[in-house]
């Protein structure tokens, strides 16, 4: 109701919203309105959500976790209320098959990557997806282009890369993204996600001091220049010792030094740094902590963009052993990708070149300009040509209507 009261109080001639499960009322109170909907999914196509945990409901089956949620009294009268109230068709369990996301009712969901570069559909989710009858555009990264923004002095960061990709010198990006360096239970800093004998910040520190052996030198000017972002943890590098060519700093502005001009850049391999990395033609070696960071890890590897080091599986490391080696990794991988450079930064302007033609924001405009002025109508608005056809392991279909499933 109060999503509804919202909508009512904003008047909007079109809704866009986050599809990622966070915002399934304003999905809904947008259908109960009639107003025209568009929906943002910012992972690696509808198949990404496959591999999350929220999907798969490990260690439960989705079957077995779909009959609790069907089952539970109170949810269930609540779901035959809300559908008798508002007229609407929630189900009383969860979506399926496995990976199926219940938030794409809308005109169009915009994708935020190519369809080349998504992570593949089952062929049952892709049929599930195509009897809904949901519209996929592939509009690319959102990334507003910085050309002509005021690079000011006090930018420190931004004016050293400029400065040493003017000297000729090498410049290497480390960032380990936010999730590994905070205080989540299972993926932060003190987490072993997935079984990993490498906690956050074992590996964080491994990733860093692999980073120093490879490039450190002996003065600020001689040598590459290492940007790396460490999170906003205090005393983040422990008894890691920085070399004086390091600019160690909480965060950076990640697309704005990608476009200025990174050779290597090490990351953690989530959707957005993957992407603005292919974006800027980035070669990359990725570190992976979990979830669609390790499939983007395989992906660049795959793509010929980069190298990964995957991270160690087993009993907890309390003596270091595994992060010393897994540091010896990191270093190797980081100077393989330096001496093959071109090799990798070919395959990397390849996938830019993919990206680009999607349209980014132009695109994505033009599709909420189309929804907000013609509703629901494909016919004429040509959405689906916003997008290029999909290769035959990429499920694109044209979608409207499905009827949302209410989970817990």
């Amino acid at each position: 109701p109060g999503a509804i009261r919202f909508l009512c109080e904003l008047r909007p001639d079109v809704v866009v919203y986050d599809a990622i499960m966070t915002c399934r009322d304003i999905m809904c109170a947008a259908k109960v309105l009639k107003k025209p909907a568009v929906a943002m999914w910012t992972l690696a196509g509808p198949g990404a959500f496959a591999t999350h945990s929220a999907a798969t409901m490990l260690p439960l089956t989705l079957d077995e976790a779909d009959g609790l949620v069907a089952n539970f009294a109170p949810h269930a009268d609540a779901v035959e209320r809300i559908n008798r109230t508002y007229g609407l068709q929630l189900c009383q369990g969860l979506p399926q098959p496995a990976g199926k996301v219940d938030s794409f009712d809308a005109e169009a969901v915009l994708i935020t990557t190519s369809a080349d570069l998504q992570d593949p559909m089952t062929p049952e989710l892709a049929h599930a997806y195509e009897k809904d009858d949901v519209n996929f555009v592939y509009v690319g990264p959102l990334l507003a282009d910085s050309t002509g923004t005021n690079r000011t002095a006090d930018d420190e960061v931004l004016q050293r890369v400029l400065c040493a990709r003017a000297q000729g010198r090498l410049v290497v990006l480390v960032s380990m993204g936010t999730l590994i360096v905070s205080d989540h239970k299972l993926n932060g800093w003190d987490g072993r996600s997935g079984g990993s004998c490498l906690t956050g910040r074992q590996l964080c520190h491994a990733v860093w001091g692999g980073t120093f052996d490879a490039f450190g030198s002996r003065s600020v000017e001689e040598g590459a220049l290492l940007i790396l972002s460490l999170g906003p943890k205090a005393n983040p590098l422990g008894d890691l010792v920085a070399p004086p060519n390091a600019i160690c700093v909480t965060s950076v502005n990640q697309q704005r030094i990608l476009e200025a001009g990174v050779d290597v850049f090490l990351t953690h391999g989530g959707q957005n740094s993957f992407t603005e990395a292919m974006m800027y033609s980035t070669p990359v070696v990725v570190c992976p902590g979990f979830g669609d960071q390790v499939l983007n890890s395989n992906k660049a590897v795959a793509l010929g963009v980069g190298l990964k080091v995957d991270r160690p599986q087993g009993d907890c490391d309390t003596e270091d052993v595994v992060a010393l080696k897994y540091r010896a990794d990191v270093c190797q991988a980081l100077l393989k990708v330096c001496a093959e450079q071109q090799t990798f930064l070919t395959a990397a302007r390849r996938c830019a070149a993919r990206l680009r033609k999607t349209g980014g924001i132009s695109s994505a405009v033009r599709v909420l300009l189309s929804v907000a002025a013609g509703g629901k109508s494909r016919e004429g608005i040509g959405l689906s040509g916003c997008s290029p056809k999909p290769g035959p392991d990429c499920a694109l279909s044209a979608s409207h209507g499905a009827a949302p499933r209410a989970g817990v």
